[in-house]
């Protein structure tokens, strides 16, 4: 069965990939200068909700999903069990990154949308419309959206070419990024190196 999700506004990559380069600018510029770790745990601990009004937290979620986003409540939770184990660092790393991408990108479209529907249907109880997944087009997936964006933030283009470029292999992409060797790959892929 196709999972279902909230249709998002039309992004591209190189809108998703701009949105996570001026995030990494504010925070973390070092990165764009030579490769390195992205700290994804430090903004999203300390920077996100000063930024976004998004609070962080852990929570063992005891689910299939390792974490989620609720704009209503306006909470980005990833699962404390990954956070807690070591040998899934390179996962957490991921999941936090995707998780902001959704605080980055669909916190403030989906709560601006909700507040249309709670005036023109004058009720507070309002819901956004879900889609299948299949029924969707790619660049409107917030799924999508927000794993492209944590790749883009984990792995920054500029840096990322200057890696490969030196001549690094797939396996230390990943370690000098901090992400799986199958994450790096999908970065090459994205940027068609």
């Amino acid at each position: 069965m196709a999972r279902k999700v909230v249709k998002a506004a039309p992004k591209s990559s190189a809108d998703i990939d701009l949105i996570a380069l001026r995030l990494i600018q504010r925070y973390q510029p070092e990165a764009l200068n030579h490769p390195q770790e992205f700290d994804i745990e430090r903004f999203f601990e300390n920077a996100m909700e000063p930024l976004t009004g998004v609070r962080s937290d852990y929570q063992d979620l005891g689910l299939p999903v390792h974490g989620y986003t609720d704009s209503d409540q306006k909470i980005s939770v990833v699962d404390s069990s990954l956070a807690e184990n070591p040998s899934q660092r390179n996962r957490f790393r991921a999941t936090v990154a995707h998780e902001v991408g959704h605080v980055m990108l669909h916190v403030p479209e989906f709560r601006r949308r909700k507040e249309i529907l709670r005036f023109t249907h004058d009720c507070e109880d309002v819901s956004l419309r879900m889609y299948r997944e299949d029924e969707i087009p790619v660049y409107m997936n917030p799924e999508w959206q927000a794993w492209r964006f944590a790749k883009a933030l984990l792995m920054p283009e500029k840096t990322f070419r200057i890696a490969h470029a030196n001549g690094m292999n797939l396996q230390q992409l990943a370690v000098t990024f901090g992400v799986s060797v199958d994450f790096a790959r999908q970065r090459l892929k994205d940027l068609r190196l």
